[in-house]
């Protein structure tokens, strides 16, 4: 029985483990020639379903194959005239991608991590931190779904990716250094379809294990914020997809663009040469800064006809800095208000790999690249795979399960018919103070801190009384659903709780004797007046 943590990327997905020794692994598909980063790629050919690097294969070198890549960040949006517009083919649905992928990988497959490794007993998954800032994104609850419910895995939890990062940040100094000297860590987790930042405040102490002290550590989440609401215009896919089309059209003199499958190897082949070239790519970056008529020189090389140079990367890169730059700068005014530091910098992620993303995020924050703050002691592989580990560390309880706070506040408008009509506002959850994981429900409360009693009436008027003030928004979101899933009309307290993944539940618990009806928010809009 193995405890595992899961990075469920855009791009690639990883897994982590520790391994009968004790030691940190990754868990390479196949075994034989994969990788430790496994291409989130789907192909299907008649009956046989391939994933990762094979679905690549497949798909360049047969006919008739229907392809997939990147289902995760297309998990949230519901219509599917939207989702086609990301470029996605119709027929299978990113849901149904995402269940086969992770099924053929956990599970199923001759090659999957049960049949090499052994059961799970225990699985942590990172997800982007974007995914709670818009109350109707769908993106937690639907993996949960999939992976809990679908696969009856035994899922302990979803957790921010930049939090499973700061959880391996704090490991790995941990083991070079006899005690934290700082406190606060910025992580920035720059993926193939998000930017996320956060703000982590990390705690030493040392507690007994196998009659020897060992160390751990707490995290706070202080403050986050991510960009990725449009897609893959924020993060490295964007960037990719634009470098390949230019170094295309430069090589081919032609402005058409190549097919399907030979893009999908093109890109292929550009990450590969992105990853095995970063130091020299540093050196030449920087080179062109100090003297741009170097703009002009081969930055990579790809199947020896595509050439990028420096400029071409650095136009490909001018949208995605505007998003870096962006949050930067909303998160560093939040700091500054409230007074914390910047003590550590870690810059994770695939794409947080790449020099001009890595400079991007000094200037804003307005370090060099010898600022103390910036650990360079970090190994490419510990920044590529840092989010991974932090699963892993999180699930074998090596690193404490990270403090969350649900960061919207929920709360009820109701109508009170006597002594006058008038409404007044009731807040149940309220942002950046209730924490995740702790499943009591907290109900509507009056001033002697007893449940409210609601009546709920579904005919006698129009409003939903149940609203959430999504985070950085000062307007109340309205809470809807279909009519005959609104519960029996009757006398009710009403409450929330939220779950070790962040996700928030609304609560009718009926005051006369009966069954609590629950609702994942954004799920509920009955009509009550308060008694």
């Amino acid at each position: 029985m193995t405890k595992v943590g899961l990075d469920f990327g855009t791009t690639h997905s990883k897994i982590s483990y520790f391994d009968p020794n004790g030691q940190l692994k990754l868990f390479r598909y196949p075994a034989s020639e994969g990788r430790e980063f496994i291409p989130t790629a789907v192909s299907y050919y008649k009956d046989a379903v391939f994933i990762g690097s094979e679905a690549k294969s497949a798909y360049a070198n047969e006919e008739g194959v229907t392809y997939y890549q990147s289902p995760k960040m297309l998990l949230p949006i519901e219509n599917d005239d939207d989702i086609v517009k990301q470029g996605w083919s119709r027929g299978k649905t990113p849901t149904e991608v995402t269940l086969d992928f992770l099924q053929k990988l956990l599970r199923t497959a001759t090659e999957s991590f049960i049949n090499r490794v052994g059961s799970i007993e225990g699985l942590v998954v990172s997800v982007p931190e974007v995914w709670q800032q818009d109350v109707r994104n769908r993106g937690r609850e639907k993996l949960r779904k999939i992976l809990q419910d679908d696969l009856e895995l035994p899922l302990s939890q979803l957790i921010s990716e930049p939090v499973c990062a700061a959880a391996y940040y704090a490991y790995k100094y941990g083991q070079t250094h006899e005690r934290l000297d700082w406190a606060n860590l910025l992580v920035c987790d720059v993926g193939g379809g998000t930017f996320d930042v956060a703000l982590c405040k990390v705690t030493e102490y040392e507690t007994t294990v196998l009659g020897r002290r060992a160390k751990r550590y707490t995290i706070t989440v202080l403050d986050w914020d991510g960009t990725g609401r449009s897609g893959f215009n924020s993060a490295g896919v964007s960037y990719d997809h634009a470098v390949v089309l230019a170094a295309y059209h430069a090589a081919e003199g032609i402005e058409q663009n190549p097919s399907e499958s030979e893009f999908v190897d093109l890109l292929q082949q550009f990450e590969d040469t992105k990853i095995r070239m970063h130091d020299e790519a540093c050196i030449r970056f920087n080179e062109a800064r100090q003297r741009p008529a170097l703009g002009d020189i081969p930055l990579y090389t790809v199947k020896r006809k595509y050439r990028v140079t420096v400029k071409q990367a650095q136009q490909a890169f001018i949208d995605i800095n505007k998003g870096i730059t962006g949050i930067l700068k909303t998160m560093r005014d939040r700091m500054s208000q409230n007074g914390w530091s910047i003590d550590r910098l870690a810059i994770v992620g695939g794409f947080g790999q790449f020099p001009l993303v890595e400079q991007a995020v000094l200037d804003c924050l307005g370090m060099d690249n010898h600022d103390q703050r910036f650990d360079r002691n970090l190994l490419l592989e510990d920044r590529l795979y840092a989010v991974a580990y932090g699963t892993a560390l999180i699930a074998n309880g090596i690193i404490d399960p990270p403090v969350e706070y649900y960061p919207h506040t929920l709360g009820i408008i109701y109508t009170e018919l006597l002594p006058v009509i008038r409404e007044g506002f009731l807040p149940i959850l309220i942002a950046g103070k209730s924490q995740s994981g702790q499943l009591a429900t907290t109900f509507a409360t009056n001033e002697s801190n007893e449940p409210i009693v609601f009546v709920v009436n579904n005919h006698t008027h129009p409003r939903s009384p149940v609203f959430l003030r999504v985070r950085g928004t000062s307007e109340p979101y309205e809470i809807k659903i279909a009519d005959s899933n609104l519960p029996a009309q009757g006398r009710y307290h009403i409450g929330a709780y939220v779950d070790k993944s962040n996700l928030g539940w609304l609560v009718f618990r009926p005051v006369d004797g009966g069954k609590d009806v629950i609702y994942n928010l954004g799920d509920v809009n009955p009509i009550i007046t308060r008694e």
